[in-house]
């Protein structure tokens, strides 16, 4: 198949990449030239162009057309040959050519993938607009026709086209802040960005080749999740045209978890569906028996689409989010000491693991077994934004006077000065709930409050002091010193002085194993009819078996 990823319009439209006038200097221009008609015509515009990919045999190639040169570029270069075959100005088919001179024809007798229209609907806290793209019916994918081997051998393919369907995804959810952090600080907009696109495409009928032919039969009825086609219910083959194999593909679906919150604006029935497959029977020749290959699955289950409870990665966290938008504190970006955002995007190694393959059981009864893992990287390059999403754990840390009662006094004796220390192993998001007695209101600048807080940091020597009720701000690791000092001239009775709470989270983060988002294989064991182990192979991912191999530029940046 070769796939076309649309940047703006389709490279091969009248406006598209291939034939526009407009380059990205003249956009540039147009944009600052209060004489242009820049803004009628920029939907219309394409000056990037589209994304190709190549996936055929052992054969993975990504591609793009170069403007300049006039001809489509391979990302890597490789020894393949790719030429583009057009009708009225429109890429239809494709001809490639591998280097074991192997060519393989894609698009003829029109076996492609068309997508009909797409649509963008923004929506944000003044309600929604839709725009209509400008694209006419397109094509998104080819498939394959026809490979000619290099000696000459001819293989066939041929489809039969599915129902047409929608495909709603969910581009975007941002949260912009227009003004002032301090002036301003409630000037916000809340936005999500969708795309809806129509979609018709074609699935495999029949493969032949000589004297063999591969019949692929759809079921009856149609899909749960994706509700206007068709799965793949058997395959036969035959030689001769005499029956030789059938294999039969029995399938169920995961069902939602519907406890967790989603965003509901694009939701359909088939977003509560996964489709699973149970198990293979295959028949071969004259028996009557099957050999069966039954799948077993994790157990958690799956949220249903569009839901919140994602991580940074994607990926099932098992936390009820309300959003996509990540709890993330902005100092480090804006220089105030403010937060945004409500989600907790961190990773669960157990929730990623949801609905995914764990056992696959042969017709001997043997079977093979899985262990997962989440990716873990060593080194971070980029730790500029303050967002930590590994594993989270949560502490709690108290700070009270302790007050001194005298034979000759009724009241509480209070020390002028306390101190306490606070050790942080990672860095950490505080959730700091003062009280101070004498104080009033939310801001703790009044002359009459009977401590001032601060918070000494032992390694930088700097000072910051806590001000608010409820606070919530981010601390690097470090030893830390907090201090309550008796304000002067307040000769109060007091009672209690003041009480500090903080709430710590922070990331689970060993410096040479961070873990990170999605998963790798620990393990596979094999087993035998009985249960019995029987070989087990375990992965190693750690140079010296110390720290992790690998490597990642940044977690996911969310903030700009």
């Amino acid at each position: 198949m070769i796939t076309r990823i649309t940047k703006d319009l389709p490279d091969d439209e009248s406006n598209g990449y291939f034939y526009t006038p407009y380059t990205t200097k003249n956009i540039e221009l147009m944009q600052y030239d209060a004489g242009s008609d820049f803004g009628a015509i920029k939907e219309n515009i394409d000056t990037e162009p589209d994304h190709f990919i190549l996936s055929v045999a052992n054969t993975n190639i990504n591609f793009y057309y170069d403007r300049d040169i006039g001809q489509f570029i391979q990302a890597p270069l490789s020894g393949v040959k790719i030429s583009p075959i057009y009708t009225n100005n429109k890429i239809t088919q494709w001809k490639v050519q591998d280097t074991q001179g192997n060519i393989y024809y894609f698009g003829l007798n029109n076996d492609a993938e068309y997508t009909q229209y797409s649509e963008t609907i923004s929506v944000d806290d003044s309600g929604a607009s839709a725009s209509l793209n400008n694209t006419t019916r397109h094509i998104t994918s080819w498939y394959l026709s026809k490979i000619t081997t290099s000696t000459s051998r001819e293989i066939n393919f041929e489809y039969i086209e599915q129902n047409s369907y929608y495909l709603n995804d969910k581009i975007e959810e941002s949260f912009i802040h227009e003004g002032n952090e301090v002036s301003s600080p409630n000037n916000n907009i809340n936005k999500r960005t969708y795309s809806r696109r129509n979609t018709t495409e074609k699935s495999l009928k029949k493969i032949s080749f000589e004297n063999t032919t591969i019949d692929f039969i759809l079921d009856s009825t149609n899909r749960k999740d994706l509700t206007q086609i068709k799965p793949l219910k058997e395959i036969i083959i035959k030689y001769d045209n005499i029956f030789n194999k059938k294999i039969t593909f029995i399938y169920d679906y995961f069902d939602a978890d519907v406890s967790f919150l989603f965003d509901n604006l694009y939701s359909n029935s088939g977003d509560l569906f996964r489709l699973k497959l149970n198990a293979i029977h295959i028949i071969n020749g004259s028996s009557q028996t099957p050999e069966v290959y039954s799948f077993s699955y994790n157990s958690t289950k799956l949220p249903r689409r569009f839901s919140y409870a994602q991580d940074a990665w994607g990926y099932f966290n098992g936390i009820n989010n309300s959003s996509l938008i990540p709890k993330t504190n902005m100092y480090s970006i804006t220089g105030v000491n403010s937060t945004i955002g409500s989600s907790d995007r961190s990773i669960s190694e157990s929730k990623t693991q949801a609905c995914i393959l764990n056992q696959i059981t042969y017709p001997t009864k043997g079977s093979i077994s899985y262990e997962y893992e989440n990716n873990e990287v060593s080194l971070i390059q980029n730790l500029k934004y303050p967002s930590l999403y590994s594993e989270k754990t949560t502490d709690y840390w108290g700070f009270f006077p302790e007050i001194e009662i005298t034979p000759t006094s009724t009241n509480n004796v209070f020390q002028n000065e306390y101190r306490k220390t606070l050790t942080l192993e990672n860095d950490a998001n505080i959730i700091a709930d003062t009280q101070i007695e004498n104080c009033s209101g939310n801001y703790f600048n009044d002359l009459s409050c009977s401590f001032r807080i601060q918070i000494l940091n032992l390694t930088t020597n700097t000072t910051m002091f806590i001000e608010q009720p409820h606070l919530e701000f981010q601390l690097p690791k470090g030893n830390y010193e907090i201090i309550a000092k008796k304000t002067p001239n307040n000769n109060s009775v007091l009672t209690y002085g003041f009480s500090i709470s903080f709430t710590i989270e922070s990331n689970k983060i060993n410096d040479s194993k961070i873990k990170t988002g999605g998963l790798r294989l620990k393990s596979y064991a094999l087993l035998d009819a009985d249960n019995q182990l029987k070989y087990k192979k375990v992965f190693d991912y750690s140079v010296d078996n110390i720290k992790s191999s690998g490597v990642t530029i940044s977690y996911p940046i969310f903030y700009y």
